[in-house]
C-alpha cells in the first residue's frame, strides 16, 4: 500500500484494516465481473431447457432435460445469493403465487432430503392469494431456509422431518418452515438473524440474515420459535393489492401473452432462448443483434413491449433508450441487464421503466409481459 495516501502515522493494525478494505474492494470487483460473465450462458440454459420441456418427446429425456433446468435454476440461485449480499439488486415486485415458489424450491430439495433420510411435508391451503413480491428473492428465502434446516437435521438422531405451510389469514399470507432437529440454543433465537451469527461450526451467518432483508423489503415479517427439539420460522406477507382469494391461488382475468415484442440483444445464445421462450408463451417476436438495427425495425413497426439488453457492443441500453424514446413511448421499454453495476435505482428513478436481471427464465417474462395490459 503507497504510504503517501495515508500520511498519517498509525499503528500496525490500522495500515492491515485499510488493507484488508482494498482486498475486499478487489474481490468484489471480481466477483461482479464473474457474476456478469455467468448470466448470459445461465440465460441461455434456462431458456432453452425451457423450450424443451415444452415440446412432446420421450419422456425418458424430457426427464434428463428437466434435471439440466433444474441445475440451472440452482446455479441462478448462488448468483442470486452474491447480488442479495452485494446489495446490487433492486427488488422488482410483481403479483407473484407464493405457493408456486414454495413448490420450485421443494424440487430442489427432494433428492436430498430423500437420501438423508428426512422425511419432506409440503401443506398449501389452494386459498392462498397472491403476494407483492420479487419471485427471485422469495425463493432466495425458501432456499436459505430449507437449507438451514437440511444442515440442522443432517447429523440429528431423533425424527427426521421438514415441514412447509401457507394459509391466509388476518389478511396476511402466511408460511411456515419448520424442522424436528435439535432447535436453537437458549439465548440464541434474538441473534438468530444478526449478520455473521451462526449456532453452526461452519456457519457463515448470512444466510438467515439475507432471509430477513428479503422479507423486510417486502413489506412482511420474519420471526422463528425453537424449544428443545425443533424449529419454526413463520413468514407474514402482505396481499398484492386488488388480489381475490380464489380456489387453488388463481386469479381472474391473466392478460393474454399475445404481445409484439422486439428483442434486443448482441448474444446469440441468449437471443435465440429468449425469443423462444417469448414465442412459447403466445408473442410474436422480432430480434436483432445491434442498436442499429433496432432502431431500423422501431421505425418500420408498432411493438408492444421492446426488451433492451444493457450492455451491447455498438451502444448501452440506456443511450439506446434515450434516443429511441424521441418517437417510441418510454412506457414500452423493458432493460434486460446481468451488470451489477447499474445503479438500478437512479436507473429506475429516471426512466421509470422495469428492469429484468439475467439470468431470465420464462417466469420472469410472463410476469412483466402480463403486467403490459
Amino acid at each position: 500500500m503507497r504510504e503517501d495516501l495515508f500520511p498519517f502515522s498509525g499503528s500496525n493494525a490500522t495500515r492491515e484494516s485499510f488493507m484488508e478494505i482494498e482486498r475486499l474492494a478487489s474481490i468484489n470487483e471480481l466477483i461482479a465481473g464473474i457474476i456478469h460473465e455467468l448470466n448470459d450462458p445461465l440465460s441461455a440454459i434456462l431458456g432453452f431447457s425451457e423450450i424443451l420441456q415444452s415440446i412432446d418427446i420421450d419422456p425418458e429425456i424430457k426427464k434428463y432435460i428437466g434435471n439440466i433446468h433444474i441445475a440451472a435454476l440452482r446455479s441462478a440461485k448462488i448468483v442470486e445469493s452474491l447480488l442479495t449480499f452485494m446489495k446490487k439488486k433492486e427488488t422488482e415486485l410483481f403479483d407473484v403465487n407464493i405457493n408456486m415458489v414454495i413448490r420450485q424450491m421443494v424440487t430442489l430439495f427432494e433428492y436430498q432430503m430423500r437420501t438423508r433420510n428426512i422425511s419432506l411435508s409440503v401443506q398449501l391451503s389452494p386459498d392462498v392469494p397472491y403476494v407483492k413480491g420479487d419471485s427471485y428473492k422469495l425463493q432466495q428465502v425458501f432456499f436459505n431456509l430449507l437449507m438451514n434446516a437440511l444442515q440442522a437435521l443432517e447429523t440429528w438422531d431423533g425424527e427426521r422431518k421438514v415441514t412447509l405451510s401457507s394459509e391466509f389469514s388476518d389478511d396476511l399470507v402466511k408460511v411456515v418452515v419448520s424442522d424436528s432437529g435439535p432447535g436453537i440454543p437458549a439465548g440464541d433465537t434474538d441473534k438468530i438473524f444478526t449478520p455473521f451469527f451462526s449456532t453452526k461450526p461452519k456457519g457463515t451467518g448470512l444466510g438467515l440474515n439475507i432471509v430477513y432483508g428479503i422479507i423486510e423489503e417486502h413489506g412482511g415479517e420474519v420471526s422463528v420459535t425453537s424449544g428443545e427439539n425443533g424449529c419454526s420460522f413463520l413468514l407474514r406477507l402482505p396481499l398484492a393489492e386488488g388480489s381475490p382469494v380464489l380456489a387453488c391461488g388463481k386469479r381472474a382475468g391473466t392478460a393474454k401473452m399475445n404481445k409484439k415484442i422486439l428483442l434486443i440483444d448482441d448474444d446469440d445464445l441468449v437471443l435465440n432462448a429468449m425469443s423462444r421462450v417469448m414465442e412459447i408463451i403466445g408473442c410474436s417476436v422480432v430480434f436483432v443483434k445491434n442498436a442499429l438495427e433496432a432502431m431500423a425495425e422501431l421505425q418500420r413497426g408498432d411493438f408492444d413491449i421492446i426488451f433492451v439488453d444493457y450492455s451491447m457492443s455498438d451502444m448501452d441500453g440506456v443511450e439506446f433508450i434515450e434516443k429511441a424514446s424521441a418517437f417510441v413511448d418510454m412506457k414500452k421499454f423493458v432493460l434486460i441487464t446481468g451488470d451489477i453495476t447499474l445503479n438500478a435505482e437512479a436507473f429506475k428513478q429516471k426512466y421509470n421503466i422495469p428492469i429484468l436481471w439475467k439470468p431470465v427464465g420464462l417466469k420472469e417474462f410472463k410476469e412483466v409481459i402480463s403486467s403490459y395490459v
